[in-house]
């Protein structure tokens, strides 16, 4: 206000659009109801294909000790057999142990405190602590209640037995422990090359 008038200041948009540009504001106006669209929660069926995949990945991951040792050792025959110099690899793994599922654990704690006075005016005091883990629960899509896993564990390499053409040169025998070795984390005593003449 000047003077006890007031002044109203009329805004150009016309001026603004045409200083902008057409094709940079529907790109703004776009990009805006991306953003929308982004930030509204996913639905029921979003939901439902979220755990469908989860349940397919579980189900990757459930194979058996041999099925997962076999799987190795196809993958590090297939890798052996392309050192140069190294043919006819013949691979054999063996496993700690099989998987573990880590289920989600939740604490319950107790504590009861009691005073007691016996008939001459003596104070005992007991305190009781009990401390209990509790396994959470989900439902999955069956609607059967199954524990919530947290972490798959998959089984951990025991030892590595390769016998090869070519295995029998120590280079090659060097080249085929040092790919065991950076593949499992196995230590290089429990790692066996034999050579095929």
């Amino acid at each position: 206000m000047k003077g006890g008038v007031r002044v109203e200041k009329k805004i150009d948009y016309k001026g603004i659009i045409k200083k902008i540009g057409m094709e940079k504001l529907i790109i703004i106006l776009i990009c805006g109801i991306a953003l929308i669209y982004l930030s509204v929660p996913a639905g029921e069926n979003d939901k439902k294909n979220r755990s469908e995949l989860k349940i397919v990945d579980k189900k990757e991951i459930e194979m058996s000790g041999n099925e997962y040792s076999k799987e190795l050792e196809y993958r590090l025959k297939e890798i052996l057999n392309r050192i140069d110099g190294i043919s006819e690899v013949n691979v054999m793994i063996t496993l700690k142990s099989g998987n573990e599922s880590v289920v989600l654990t939740e604490d319950s704690i107790q504590e009861n405190e009691r005073r007691d006075t016996d008939e001459n005016g003596a104070v005992s005091e007991q305190s009781e602590y009990k401390k209990e883990e509790v396994v959470v629960y989900e439902k999955n899509s069956n609607g059967e209640t199954i524990p919530y896993v947290v972490k798959e564990n998959v089984p951990k390499v025991e030892g590595v037995a390769i016998i090869a053409k070519g295995a029998e040169k120590t280079e090659n025998m060097i080249k085929i422990t040092s790919v065991v070795k950076a593949l499992f984390d196995v230590e290089v005593h429990k790692i066996s090359v034999v050579g095929i003449s």
